[in-house]
């Protein structure tokens, strides 16, 4: 538990009140229910503006590729547009240091899972290739200090591109596609700086970029460090195996789910809160994906989802995932069609794994620490 209250750390420098309402919370978590826990919202903080650059960070790619009718390529832009999601409370010079790093990353693992997905097992170079992007990318996030932190989205690009059939003509596209999404997000982030600097009389800081450094041995050195990042990859492949065998009960093909899952209980928000948030999107998701968007259709609701996902994230993440999750479907159903009904019993079921083994991690974990501290 030690761990994750590290990573918790990490954002309170982000966002100063955070810390604060964290205690509150915690404070008051033993007397209240958790349904009342999971509708208690952190500080706005300028969210709004955030989630504004998210929304025409993920927009204008999709409906380019619409207009351009190439509704197969979404995902590969929608990942890239997750460069937007980082750095929300740095100065426009780390913040764009900092999404470079980041876009570039998830660029690299939208590329390497599309590449990965032309194996004739799929789901092995998902399971093995997910759990080293999970604890690798933790490093990353440890090392330059990422928010938010954590290998949730690198390891939700991967696992998601590489599920999925590609044709091999794809792998250029999918890093030119995601590259331009990753650039064009850097860009939409940066549009305040000029504002800023004409406020400021020019100086928002002499450097334009300011990238974040990375030291692999100092981040090794840490101990919390790589116990962080062999509770992610350990979880990712003991999700993943589970969710295959599990799925392969009734015929499914989402395990990764299940490792998008445990990562994320390990992250942030308590299993219950993942769980509550995955079932209630799962039951938005029901009543979006039966009307079948499409086009420009489809682009205004991931669009929208985009956005609400990013007010809530870094504020009450269970929240966040009630509109994280029909986007997930959504971008999926775009790309590769798939019948709505298993699909939904799919991302619940496969959920539910990545919430028990992100439980019984974590009991273990906190197991291990008593027994050390006597």
């Amino acid at each position: 538990m030690s761990n994750i209250t590290g990573r918790e750390g990490a954002r309170d420098e982000v966002c100063g009140s955070c810390a604060a309402y964290r205690r509150a919370v915690a404070s008051q978590r033993s007397n209240s229910g958790y349904l009342t826990d999971f509708f208690t919202v952190g500080p706005h903080a300028g969210a709004h503006r955030v989630a504004v650059r998210a929304a025409v960070s993920v927009f204008v790619p999709l409906l380019v590729l619409v207009v351009l009718d190439r509704p197969q390529w979404t995902m590969f832009a929608a990942f890239g547009a997750f460069t937007s999601l980082y750095a929300r409370g740095q100065q426009h010079a780390r913040r764009a240091g900092e999404q470079i790093v980041v876009g570039s990353v998830l660029t690299v693992l939208v590329t390497a899972g599309t590449a990965l997905s032309l194996m004739p097992q799929r789901e092995v170079a998902v399971i093995l290739g997910g759990t080293l992007v999970a604890g690798a990318t933790s490093l990353l996030s440890d090392g330059m200090r990422w928010h938010p932190p954590g290998p949730l989205f690198p390891v939700f690009a991967f696992t998601a591109v590489t599920s999925l059939p590609h044709d091999p003509r794809n792998v250029p596209v999918a890093f030119a596609v995601a590259a331009l999404a990753a650039a064009f997000s850097v860009v939409v982030s940066q549009v305040g700086r000029v504002r800023v600097e004409s406020s400021r009389g020019g100086a928002d800081g002499a450097k334009k970029v300011v990238l974040p450094h990375f030291d692999l041995a100092q981040v090794l050195s840490v101990e919390a460090n790589r116990r962080r990042a062999m509770l992610f990859a350990g979880g990712a492949l003991v999700a993943g195996l589970i969710g295959a065998v599990v799925g392969s009960l009734y015929g499914s093909t989402h395990a990764y789910w299940a490792m998008v899952a445990v990562v994320a209980g390990l992250t942030g928000a308590t299993r219950r809160a993942r769980l509550i948030g995955t079932l209630a999107g799962v039951g938005l998701a029901a009543l979006i994906l039966p009307l079948y968007p499409r086009g420009v259709v489809a682009v205004l609701v991931l669009t929208v989802l985009q956005a609400a996902a990013e007010l809530f994230v870094g504020r009450n993440y269970g929240i966040a995932l009630i509109f994280v999750t029909p986007l997930a479907l959504l971008m999926g159903q775009l790309g590769h069609e798939v019948a709505v009904g298993p699909l939904l019993f799919d991302r619940a079921a496969e959920t539910a794994v990545g919430c028990v083994v992100a439980m019984l991690l974590l009991y273990a974990t906190r197991v291990r620490a008593r027994q050390s501290g006597r």
